[in-house]
């Protein structure tokens, strides 16, 4: 580990390389003690601007297991983030919404809130253009399609009545609200 962000910061023609292997170790070894160290004075010898180019490998795992890695990644995001919001803005709302669950949502909203107290109107703009994003990519049949699957499971698999009716509400809900959009 040591020696990857050694090699990382003197820079060559296999930088991106050697970050992604780093990446790699990380991922695989974070929670181990001596992996933890080695990559908390790694991250904080490497200028910020180093990990603009693997930003889409750091949001992927911030639903990982381990709480060590998580919360290291967090750290690293909301440290990016105050130097370079807009390099991820978008790619950080996508994970935090609502159509993706679990701890890389949990810790992606993190990331975004430490970002509001700066940036507020840019984490405004982008969460609106990214719902924005995906209600027009999203088709009503799509989204008929998924909650019937979802309460067809829920009800003859898991026999669980009111699971399938909540699964049923919000497509309802948004049936009720009528189209957003002039025609």
């Amino acid at each position: 580990v040591l020696g990857f962000s050694r090699s990382i910061a003197l820079g060559g023609d296999s930088k991106l390389q050697d970050l992604l292997r780093l990446l790699t170790l990380w991922f695989r070894h974070g929670g181990h003690p001596d992996v933890q160290s080695a990559m908390r004075s790694g991250v904080a010898a490497l200028p910020v601007t180093t990990w603009l180019d693997v930003i889409p490998q750091l949001i992927a795992k911030l639903g990982t297991a381990d709480a060590d890695v998580r919360l290291g990644l967090q750290e690293l995001l909301s440290r990016l983030a105050l130097e370079h919001p807009q390099a991820f803005i978008y790619p950080l709302t996508v994970a935090a919404s609502e159509h993706l669950g679990g701890a890389r949502r949990a810790a992606a909203a993190s990331v975004l809130r430490a970002m509001r107290e700066r940036f507020d109107t840019l984490v405004e703009h982008a969460a609106m253009v990214s719902n924005e994003l995906i209600r027009a990519s999203i088709l009503l049949p799509e989204l008929w399609h998924e909650a019937l699957e979802e309460a067809s499971r829920l009800y003859f698999r898991a026999k669980d009545v009111r699971g399938m009716l909540s699964a049923l509400r919000p497509v309802h809900a948004l049936m009720a609200r009528g189209p957003e959009t002039a025609r």
